[in-house]
């Protein structure tokens, strides 16, 4: 006699909602169903899928119980996690530069941030400016991630920006006469040279990383 009859569900684990990302949900932690079969023993197996495109993520467990035979019935299991836990963000280190270069993040550094439930973590930044007598303006550059699920992490990174110091040129050594004016108009003056603070006003930037 041909066995034709595939196996049936004796129990099946229901779907999970609200599982927290990261918890363990195996066939231990969030049920593994039974079957049977009247003609011989049956297997069951599974396979997971992952979903992340919509706004929560979502495990697809396709179970399928399969008797000697190769007759088989499938059914899907679905556990929906919810994402409650911040991403983890990195600042990069606090560092001085001088005052009319660029404080961009390709030069001052970019934040890093991972999430347990996205891959896709929102990175951005935003400048708050102490002003200070040329060498002693600040940058709090307070660095943002915001994961699918809406949770903030931040940290900041401190930009301190310095004035270049002036440089000077002396007149050249010269020998005058006894009695002969010593007034810098006679013998010479020096010169000097020095970035000007208004520019640092022009470095400053802030936008998204």
């Amino acid at each position: 006699m041909r066995d034709t009859t595939p196996p049936v569900w004796t129990w099946f684990p229901i779907d999970v909602e609200g599982m927290d990302c990261g918890a363990p949900h195996s066939p231990f932690d969030v049920g593994r169903p039974t079957a049977r079969d009247d003609c011989s023993a049956e297997m069951i197996i599974y396979s997971d899928r992952y979903d992340d495109s919509g706004a929560h993520p979502v495990c697809v467990r396709t179970w399928v119980a399969q008797d000697v035979c190769g007759n088989q019935i499938s059914r899907d299991q679905r556990i929906v996690f919810q994402d409650t836990i911040p991403p983890a963000i990195t600042c990069p280190g606090d560092v001085a530069i001088l005052s009319c270069e660029s404080t961009d993040p390709d030069h001052a550094g970019h934040a890093t941030a991972t999430d347990t439930c996205d891959d896709d973590v929102d990175v951005s930044y935003s400048d708050t400016v102490t002003p200070g007598i040329c060498d002693n303006a600040v940058i709090d550059r307070v660095w943002t991630a915001v994961d699918d699920g809406g949770n903030v992490a931040e940290c900041t990174q401190i930009i301190t920006l310095m004035d270049e110091r002036p440089t000077v040129t002396c007149p050249p050594d010269i020998t005058i006469e006894a009695g002969q004016s010593t007034a810098p108009d006679a013998t010479g003056r020096a010169t000097g040279e020095d970035p000007p603070c208004s520019l640092v006003r022009g470095c400053i930037s802030s936008g998204n990383d």
